[in-house]
């Protein structure tokens, strides 16, 4: 059994991939150890190898301890200067986060050139060129990180869920704090991916990650409009189970 696991800022996502297709298991905040040992005790110790990327090392520490305690083998954790034969053109490929090189390897698999949004705690933009040369990125506040620095950096405005308003002028504080943060950040994000494209050429743009809802929704107004945008929310997954071919666990 292969076990996919997206350790991220704000949940940590488990998938069991099995041979031939994708199951989705269960998405769980796994942060101590009987959370881990619960879920090896589902998914079986004799034949479980491991995949993962994580952006949380204590988290990262956690399981692999509790791999260690019951004698399973520990997962294998990719990163920038994992050998899975990427071009990479970044100057700090150590530093480079491991669901970005997971979602660069899904949107290889899906095609080139491409663009991926992942909608996540933060923002991450990613580029690959035609000849599937990691280019780079960028990195923003999420949107919903955006919305919480208001709330917790001021001394009155409330603490809001992302909505996208019908207009770009608010008409009360909390659709002023949606226009300015969503629509802006939307607006961002649609800059951003217009510059990539002058760079790239035509390409595929993804958006991934959990608030992409959001802006997918409403792909065809405001700054997205003529923009050509599909997503897929198993992205990282994707990615994870195309390193795992590369580095042998599975076929």
């Amino acid at each position: 059994m292969l076990l996919a696991i997206d350790v991220g800022n704000t949940r940590t996502k488990v998938w069991n991939v099995e041979r031939g297709g994708v199951k989705f298991e269960s998405t769980a905040e796994i942060v101590d150890d009987i959370a881990v040992k619960n879920l090896l005790e589902t998914a079986g110790r004799s034949d479980l190898k491991v995949i993962g990327a994580s952006v949380v090392p204590g988290v990262t520490a956690v399981i692999n301890e509790t791999f260690r305690e019951i004698g399973a083998k520990e997962p294998v954790w990719i990163d920038g200067t994992t050998p899975l034969g990427l071009t990479i053109k970044y100057t700090t490929p150590e530093s480079l986060g491991a669901d970005r090189v997971a979602n660069v390897l899904g949107a290889m698999k899906i095609g080139q050139p491409s663009i991926v949004v992942d909608f996540g705690t933060a923002t991450k933009l990613e580029a690959i060129d035609r000849e599937g040369v990691y280019r780079g990125g960028s990195i923003l506040p999420g949107v919903r990180m955006g919305l919480d620095s208001l709330r917790t950096g001021t001394a009155q405005l409330p603490r809001l869920d992302p909505v996208w308003e019908q207009s770009s002028i608010g008409h009360d504080t909390a659709s002023s704090i949606q226009t300015g943060t969503v629509i802006g950040h939307a607006h961002a994000v649609a800059g951003l991916i217009r510059d990539y494209l002058e760079l790239l050429g035509p390409s595929k743009i993804i958006f991934t990650g959990g608030d992409r809802e959001v802006f997918i929704v409403n792909q065809k107004v405001g700054p997205f409009r003529g923009l050509d945008i599909q997503q897929e929310p198993r992205l990282t997954l994707i990615g994870l189970q195309v390193a795992a071919v590369l580095l042998g666990l599975t076929s």
